[in-house]
């Protein structure tokens, strides 16, 4: 196992979940979505490991302009952060 405290993980599910925003052109509060309507993956078993890190990821996301939160509750993508965001030191801090 990774001595990398999980980082690996982190840093798939952020992309993941700025690829899946993107693919459902979520980027305006008209399109916004519940996180519970985000998918990571398909696969249960896969689902189940991830969960405890998605609060985290969707913090940090939150923290970074990436994903920004609507009056209903449901997010949207900044996709110019979001750019920035993957181009940038700050995916790999674990905070």
């Amino acid at each position: 196992m990774s001595s990398s405290g999980g980082v690996e993980v982190i840093i798939f599910l952020q992309n993941r979940c700025i690829k899946f925003f993107e693919e459902k052109g979520a980027d305006s509060c008209e399109k916004a979505l519940a996180l519970n309507e985000i998918e990571y993956t398909q696969n249960a078993i896969v689902k189940l490991l991830l969960k405890p890190f998605v609060p985290f990821v969707i913090r940090k996301l939150l923290k970074y302009g990436v994903l920004n939160r609507c009056p209903n509750g449901k997010y949207f993508l900044d996709r110019e952060a979001a750019y920035k965001f993957k181009r940038s030191f700050k995916r790999f801090l674990p905070f």
